[in-house]
C-alpha cells in the first residue's frame, strides 16, 4: 500500500509540475526533483512488494538466487539513489528558501533557474555514483573481512597462527541482530549475499560480531566530525588506553 502511495502521489507532483499550465520557476523545479527521488523509493518497495508476493514461503530456497540477480542489484540502486537524492534536494530547498527570505527585499537576488538546473545536476551525478558504487563490491564490511582474512592467511605463513576469534565492533545492534539470526525477514531480502559471508565467518569462529557504544566507538574519529569532547576522548582512548574497545570496525 505505501508504494501504491509513493507512485502514484510523486508521478502526480511530477505530472503537474512538470507539463502543468504553471510556468516551472525555482521551486517547483526544486520540488520536481524531490518527487522524483522519492518515486524512485516508490519504485523500490513496489520492487520489494513484488518480490515478497511472488517467493512467499519459498525465500528461503530462492533468495540467494534473488540476491544475486540483476533485479536485487536494481532494487538496491534505486533505494540508494532515492536516498542520496532526497537528502541533497531538501538541503538544496532549505538553503535556496533561507535565501529567498534573507534577501526578500532584494528581488535581483534570486537562485535562477539556469543555477539551480547546475546545481541539481551535480545533486544526480553525485547520488547515481553513490548508488553505483555498492555494485562494485565497495562496502565497508567486505573489505574489513578481506582484509582480515589476508592478514591471518598471512601470519599462519610465519607460523604465527591466530587461534582466537578477531573482534568487528559494531555499535548498531540491528546490524548485530541480523549478523547473529539465521532467519531471513522480507525486510532484509534486499541485502546483498555479502552478509552470508560475515555469518559464515561467524559460524567458523574466524570473527565474532559485539556491541560497542557509540560514545566508545574510536573508528568515528576518522570517519565523522564530532564535538570537541567526545574528540579528545576517543583521541585518548585510541592512543592510551588499553581497555577501550578495540579490533576491526564495520
Amino acid at each position: 500500500m505505501v508504494f501504491l502511495l509513493a507512485l502514484l502521489g510523486n508521478g502526480l507532483v511530477v505530472s503537474v509540475l512538470v507539463w502543468g499550465i504553471a510556468k516551472i520557476d525555482v521551486p517547483r523545479f526544486l520540488v520536481a526533483n524531490l518527487a522524483m527521488a522519492d518515486l524512485a523509493m516508490g519504485l523500490y518497495l513496489a520492487t520489494l512488494a513484488l518480490v515478497d508476493v511472488t517467493t512467499l514461503g519459498t525465500f528461503k530456497v530462492t533468495g540467494v538466487q534473488w540476491q544475486n540477480s540483476g533485479g536485487c542489484q536494481v532494487a538496491g540502486f534505486l533505494a540508494v539513489l532515492s536516498t542520496e537524492l532526497s537528502v541533497y534536494t531538501l538541503a538544496v530547498i532549505t538553503l535556496e528558501r533561507n535565501y529567498a527570505i534573507t534577501h526578500a527585499m532584494h528581488l535581483n537576488k534570486r537562485l535562477s533557474l539556469k543555477h539551480a538546473g547546475y546545481i541539481m545536476a551535480c545533486g544526480w551525478i553525485f547520488a547515481i555514483t553513490m548508488a553505483i558504487l555498492p555494485l562494485y563490491g565497495i562496502s565497508d564490511y567486505p573489505e574489513a573481512s578481506q582484509e582480515l582474512l589476508w592478514l591471518l592467511d598471512l601470519l599462519k605463513d610465519l607460523e604465527l597462527e591466530q587461534k582466537a576469534p578477531i573482534y568487528f565492533h559494531q555499535d548498531n545492534l540491528s546490524c548485530l541482530k541480523i549478523c547473529s539470526s539465521e532467519k531471513v525477514s522480507s525486510r532484509t531480502k534486499h541485502i546483498a549475499t555479502k552478509i552470508h559471508h560475515l555469518k559464515d565467518l561467524q559460524k567458523k569462529t574466524v570473527i565474532k560480531m559485539v556491541y560497542c557504544p557509540t560514545g566508545d566507538m574510536k573508528a568515528d574519529i576518522l570517519t565523522k566530525p564530532l564535538p570537541r569532547p567526545t574528540f579528545e576522548k576517543l583521541r585518548y582512548n585510541l592512543v592510551m588506553s588499553p581497555h577501550s574497545c578495540r579490533g576491526f570496525v564495520g
